[in-house]
């Protein structure tokens, strides 16, 4: 209907009497050769707004239908992600992480997690840690965060060998227990813990 209505603007108006007299009157009984244009200007405003009116209805059912099916998809969304967090999803500021409660070793967990176009946990601030924790207390298990030790340096780094910004370590860690513990593992109350890479550990993934 929108676009009848830029048609008729664009169009003379004798022109457009000329359209209303051929569709919908009937040429031997309706107007005398000296006054059709006047007679026809007379219904050409009737015409207009009947358009205008039909087209604002149309709009305002198309938007309501959009408003409709707007809700409807948050509610679906609201469900979704009550079913995730069973799952082992939680979000914190510009963060999602997700588990899918498997156990694996340091590294497998960084390929899962990448293949699944992500990357391992790295919680950077206290309000990630904690919803990463919620997630470990679900399943009662440790999990591996992203963070790794360079003890040459005597420091710790994220996966991408930046220094960490935030830690939260346990009473007494790190402490590189026989030398040997390089990765980094969450416990249940949300504390870290150096440890040995080759152990298996809950794999949870950021997005």
């Amino acid at each position: 209907m929108r676009m009848l209505w830029r048609f008729l603007h664009q169009l003379e108006t004798e022109t457009v009497v000329w359209m209303i007299f051929l569709i919908f009157l009937k040429p031997n009984n309706v107007f005398k050769p000296n006054n059709w244009k006047e007679e026809g200007e007379k219904l050409l405003p009737k015409l207009v707004q009947l358009v205008a009116t039909t087209d604002a209805n149309c709009d305002r059912d198309y938007v309501s239908a959009l408003q409709e099916e707007l809700d409807n998809l948050k509610n679906n969304l609201s469900e979704r992600e009550k079913v995730l967090q069973l799952l082992g999803c939680g979000k914190a500021e510009e963060k999602t992480f997700f588990t899918g409660g498997k156990l694996v070793t340091f590294q497998n967990a960084k390929t899962e997690c990448a293949n699944a176009g992500g990357q391992l946990a790295t919680p950077d601030t206290a309000v990630q840690n904690k919803a990463l924790q919620d997630i470990v207390n679900l399943y009662k298990k440790g999990a591996w965060i992203g963070v790794i030790a360079e003890w040459s340096k005597n420091r710790f780094v994220y996966l991408n060998r930046q220094p960490v910004r935030y830690t939260n370590w346990n009473k007494g860690e790190p402490n590189n227990e026989h030398n040997v513990e390089e990765c980094v593992e969450m416990y249940t109350t949300g504390t870290w813990n150096d440890k040995q890479c080759n152990v298996e550990r809950l794999v949870v993934c950021e997005f």
